[in-house]
């Protein structure tokens, strides 16, 4: 059973969780304690990625193209552990589910990679696969040892092959980011700190 959180109830005018993926496994039993702690009027919001639905615009990344594959992979892992990685899309569900008020969400479509036209996307695109391919290793092995069955030189080959796929930019990667907050019913106007 889960530990309590040492707070008191109605303590938090804001909750904010942002790439918490693969971190929680009773995701009801989380809202709940979100909204216990919140004041009356109080907003929670929460940051993931689509993590396991990576797509392109045009059709250039197909789904045998490994980035592809490791997605649908490393969500298929993190569902064996009962702990999703894919949390995007259930952002709103779980506020809704939640009882919570004055849900919104925006998505943004994330490029990996330099290939946007536009320079702003492309730093963007550069970043994002940064991050990504310096703790892939890490994290895919863990996962992929534990919940898949595959062995350390197998998962280390995909990995390698994951990165150097990565890298061609005549392939449009995307992998869209959720941002989704609501409101706990009650107190005067929206609360402190929160987004309307």
């Amino acid at each position: 059973m889960e530990a309590e959180w040492p707070f008191p109830d109605d303590h938090f005018d804001l909750i904010h969780l942002s790439l918490v993926h693969g971190c929680v496994a009773d995701w009801p039993g989380m809202m709940q304690k979100i909204k216990k702690h919140l004041t009356p009027g109080g907003h929670t919001e929460h940051q993931e990625w689509a993590l396991g639905a990576p797509y392109s615009p045009d059709g250039t990344l197909t789904p045998s193209h490994p980035f592809y594959r490791w997605g649908r992979l490393i969500e298929a892992a993190g569902l064996l552990r009962g702990r999703p990685l894919h949390l995007g899309p259930r952002l709103v569900p779980f506020l809704h589910s939640a009882h919570f008020s004055h849900v919104h969400e925006e998505v943004y479509a994330v490029p990996f990679g330099g290939w946007p036209e536009d320079e702003r996307q492309a730093m963007i695109g550069r970043e994002a696969m940064r991050q990504t391919v310096s703790g892939m290793e890490g994290y895919t092995t863990v996962l992929f040892t534990s919940a898949l069955g595959w062995g350390r030189e197998e998962t280390a080959g995909f990995v390698e092959e994951v990165r150097r796929e990565m890298g061609d930019d005549g392939v449009h990667k995307v992998i869209d980011f959720h941002v989704a907050w609501g409101r706990k019913e009650g107190g005067e106007g929206e609360g402190k700190g929160g987004r309307g």
